[in-house]
């Protein structure tokens, strides 16, 4: 059995918290998105489009395809868009997990 120090699982952890926070200051802007259950693969269609697959613990696999929000693709100095969020373009279901696209 490995004997952990708390010492160094502390400095561990602070260093970890440390690059974490930092990461931030590489980005003009960052946003931030949550999908529900687990993504197994995506692609980009014609550029204004993602196509994702996911499965969830209820062993449902789901298709989507979703138009991209324009604060993605409007550019750095675009100020401030209506349209932040992902919309359902369409959506079904899979009997089986989808491993590419």
């Amino acid at each position: 059995m490995e004997n952990i120090n708390s010492d160094d699982h502390n400095l561990s952890e602070d260093s970890d918290d440390e690059w974490f926070y930092d990461s931030f200051k590489r980005y003009d802007e960052l946003l931030m998105y949550d999908v529900q259950g687990n993504i197994t693969c995506g692609a980009f269609l014609n550029g204004n489009k993602l196509l994702l697959t996911a499965s969830g613990d209820n062993r449902r696999h789901e298709v989507w395809e979703l138009s991209i929000p324009k604060k993605l693709v409007a550019g750095k100095d675009a100020g401030l868009t209506k349209d932040r969020d992902f919309k359902i373009i369409t959506a079904g279901y899979s009997g089986h997990k989808v491993k590419q696209v």
